[in-house]
């Protein structure tokens, strides 16, 4: 027996199959993990871990109780280049988590230890090894299930990988259901019920409007590829000399080669920053943060990787990631569990003459996301049919030499409910 669920009707009971539809946005995500974390923490030697393994199962199947979806798989329709998700009776009782122990004495031990991961400041190159994540193995199977989460147990602590596949959510959706998952866990524990009850629940409730994909399914009408702004700016871009020519230095072949830098800068700098470069234009009152904050790493970045020798012109395309959630009209819940969030190719001078120069081109192009944009995109690629081939071309629109994302903190740190000492998103 399966079962389509209404947008504004309960969900099916766990007996039932329940089929979630997929929209042209969720089409056009890559059907790979591509959002990927892994969260490590210090375990005492008296833990016993098959008990730690139960607690997060049971916070998994609470989860999945609330999103169903989170528990299916991804499987092909009988249209062409379509998908939907499937989330059968059995997948609602949390297997999805798998157990693997890694300690000394395991038979399978990894090399190394909490302690010294953390002596080495935990080094991601370490986080890709394939032991620490089921992913490799999923991605050979005909139904790629939505959530891949693996439990690591290392000597004197717990890596616990967690990943979802971008056909199901974007990375603000799996913020949401993050924050969920970590208040089902917490209240998995007796000793931590009383507390869990004590929050305030309603910042965690999932209402029907936030699984609802119903109103991005329909765009526009007649929208021809030449009328999507992306293909526009690639046709105008098609005779410009690729900055990439000019590199300073090679690239990083693979992410063993990549240096990872963080940076923590205060709400108050980055309103000096704002002011400092908006005081070159009279853009004080539209200027954002973000529109400052993307300038200045591009000018920083684009300093750094690409020689100012050339004697032509370079132009290259900044993408921003911006979320779709406030765009159409009206907007989605701000806790809209699927693809919403776009690539936004802005063509910038890969040297400006300042970065006000730059931040005033952002600012500017941000106006185009709007509602029309996003009705456009769902609207050219729900009159394709198969949009398979259509994925690829479309990326080849973005051609990014910079992505930057314009999301503000999305509570990884705060959401998980116990202190994580390290995070890693991949």
């Amino acid at each position: 027996m399966s079962s389509n669920t209404p947008p504004n009707q309960a969900t099916p009971a766990a007996t039932e199959t329940l089929i979630t539809q997929l929209t042209p946005l969720d089409h056009l995500m890559p059907r790979t993990y591509v959002i990927s974390m892994n969260y490590s923490w210090p375990i005492s030697r008296r833990s016993n871990i098959e008990d730690i393994h139960k607690h997060l199962k049971l916070g998994l199947k609470q989860t999945i109780k609330e999103i169903p979806f989170l528990g299916g798989s991804v499987v092909s329709t009988d249209s062409p280049g379509k998908f939907c998700i499937e989330t059968l009776p059995g997948d609602f009782e949390g297997n999805q988590l798998i157990f693997n122990d890694l300690r000394t004495g395991s038979g399978n031990p990894w090399p190394h230890s909490y302690k010294s991961l953390r002596k080495s400041r935990f080094p991601s190159a370490l986080f890709t090894d394939d032991c620490l994540s089921p992913v490799k193995g999923y991605m050979t199977q005909e139904r790629l299930p939505v959530i891949a989460t693996q439990a690591n147990f290392i000597d004197g602590g717990l890596i616990l990988h967690l990943s979802v596949l971008h056909t199901a959510c974007d990375v603000l959706a799996w913020n949401n259901i993050l924050s969920i998952l970590s208040k089902n866990v917490k209240a998995s524990w007796p000793t931590e019920a009383e507390v869990a009850l004590n929050d305030d629940l309603q910042d965690y409730e999932v209402l029907p409007s936030f699984l609802d994909r119903s109103p991005l399914m329909r765009g526009n009408l007649n929208v021809e590829r030449m009328d999507i702004r992306e293909y526009k700016l690639q046709l105008a871009n098609s005779k410009l000399e690729d900055p990439r020519n000019h590199l300073i230095d090679l690239p990083p072949k693979s992410i063993t080669e990549m240096e990872i830098a963080l940076f923590c800068i205060s709400d108050s700098k980055l309103g000096e920053l704002r002011d400092s470069i908006s005081i070159e234009g009279s853009a004080a009152s539209w200027l954002t943060v973000n529109d400052a904050l993307a300038a200045l790493m591009w000018c920083c970045v684009k300093r750094a990787r690409i020689s100012n020798e050339s004697r032509g012109l370079l132009r290259g395309n900044l993408s921003v990631a911006y979320d779709g959630r406030t765009a159409p009209d009206p907007p989605l819940p701000k806790r809209f569990m699927g693809n919403s969030s776009l690539g936004f190719p802005i063509t910038l001078d890969i040297h400006p003459g300042s970065i006000f120069e730059a931040a005033l081109a952002i600012s500017e192009s941000r106006n185009d996301f709007n509602d029309k944009h996003i009705r456009d995109i769902i609207g050219f690629l729900d009159g394709l049919g198969d949009i398979t081939e259509e994925r690829v071309s479309y990326a080849k629109t973005l051609n990014p030499i910079l992505v930057i994302s314009n999301l503000k903190d999305m509570e990884f740190y705060s959401k998980t409910g116990v202190e994580v000492w390290d995070f890693r998103m991949l």
